[in-house]
């Protein structure tokens, strides 16, 4: 469940960049999330609700898009999107390859609410 420590980490991160910029409340948290993080999404989703108890961030919005797993094939350099676990590229049936994206944690957005409750 290492959903946990990538929420702590993001909340961290998130009380950082709105102490920075002096911002009291954020309304939404966006991420974009590689399949090869394995994210469990009720889990995350609960382990959001308990970092964010208590913060800047308790009311906001998590949402996240999905990162399809990317593959460059070390023989042929072709890049393909694997569709079981094994890393099988379609031009030259070489197995392997290098992650060219899919295992992405990446906070991409922040949106607050201003002083004066607008967004």
């Amino acid at each position: 469940m290492h959903e946990y420590s990538l929420m702590q980490a993001l909340m961290d991160k998130t009380i950082e960049i709105a102490a920075e910029h002096g911002h009291p409340k954020v309304e939404r948290i966006k991420l974009q999330i590689g399949e090869l993080q394995h994210i469990v999404p009720d889990i995350l989703e609960f382990a959001f609700e308990v970092m964010a108890k208590g913060t800047i961030a308790e009311t906001a919005d998590l949402v996240w898009d999905v990162v399809p797993v990317k593959i460059k094939c070390q023989q042929c350099h072709t890049e393909f999107e694997p569709h079981d676990v094994f890393w099988v590229c379609p031009q030259c049936e070489s197995s392997g390859g290098e992650i060219k994206q899919g295992d992405e944690f990446i906070l991409e957005s922040i949106t607050f609410v201003d002083p004066a409750g607008e967004l």
